[in-house]
């Protein structure tokens, strides 16, 4: 198995007890565990420490809350290399700019270790949409249902424009 650290199993058995410990925690079949200790291929090259595993997406990508410093943040795994050139190099990162050119709030890439595919993200916080409208009740919920349809209209009416100019 190869950890998040950038290290085999075989290379620092000093830490092989909580990687197992890590992998039965990890997702079924997965070949990238987590790794809190660091290593200078993965988390320490970022800067981040104590990362904890996150609920995923439907993807392949992993995600894991740290610390970098004293601010909290989130690392993206993305499950191999990423193309060197920057956040427009791939998908994700394409998708990011894009929704920032739409006005949308999206959180700040802060790195990019491409070799190991891991991405440092902002941490917006996760609290979902659904939580503040159940706290929010009634009325208190019109601005939020707005802003979402708002967003959704900029998405299919200029996000459309901005990927395909020749489209109406």
């Amino acid at each position: 198995a190869e950890f998040l650290c950038g290290r085999s199993r075989g290379s620092h058995a000093g830490y092989i007890e909580q990687h197992e410990e890590q992998e039965r925690e990890g997702a079924p079949g997965s070949r990238r565990k987590a790794c809190t200790h660091g290593g200078k291929g993965g988390l320490l090259a970022l800067g981040v420490e104590g990362a904890a595993r996150l609920a995923g997406d439907a993807s392949t990508r992993r995600y894991f809350r740290g610390r970098r410093g004293s601010e909290s943040v989130i690392v993206m795994d993305c499950g191999g290399p990423l193309p060197g050139g920057g956040p427009e190099a791939f998908p994700f990162g394409r998708w990011l700019l894009e929704y920032r050119a739409l006005g949308i709030r999206v959180p700040d890439l802060l790195a990019l270790y491409a070799p190991r595919g891991l991405v440092l993200l902002e941490d917006l916080g996760d609290e979902l949409l659904l939580w503040r409208l159940e706290r929010a009740g009634g009325q208190a919920c019109r601005p939020h249902y707005l802003r979402a349809v708002e967003w959704g209209l900029r998405l299919a009416g200029d996000g459309t424009r901005r990927l395909r100019p020749g489209a109406a």
